[in-house]
């Protein structure tokens, strides 16, 4: 989530006549949430109804999938904020470029 300050100065910054904020190109996405789950669950489903000496196997690695599933979820989350913030810094310091080469 964005700080406090960060948001009043994304608002500055739309404000201000020289600095543009470009949204990133949107990928998209080869398999979207709903997908995902469909398919785990039709995954699931399988690995029941296998004998239980191959079922106790695949049910671990299906346990691993989703753990790592929610990892790299959690992990594109906070490269996405990382990346809001870096871009917000980055339009402060033009920002205030300009306004020193306004004021020398």
């Amino acid at each position: 989530m964005l700080r406090r300050s960060s948001c009043i100065l994304l608002l500055a910054v739309r404000a201000h006549p020289r600095v543009s904020i470009r949204n990133p190109v949107e990928r998209e996405a080869t398999m979207d949430d709903a997908t995902y789950q469909s398919r785990l669950d039709e995954l699931v489903e399988r690995v029941e109804s296998l004998p239980p000496d191959q079922r106790e196997r695949l049910q671990k690695l299906v346990e691993e999938t989703k753990q790592r599933h929610e990892e790299i979820r959690d992990a594109g989350e906070r490269a996405q904020i990382a990346l809001k913030e870096l871009t917000l810094m980055l339009q402060l310091a033009v920002l205030s470029r300009a306004g020193f080469h306004r004021g020398a």
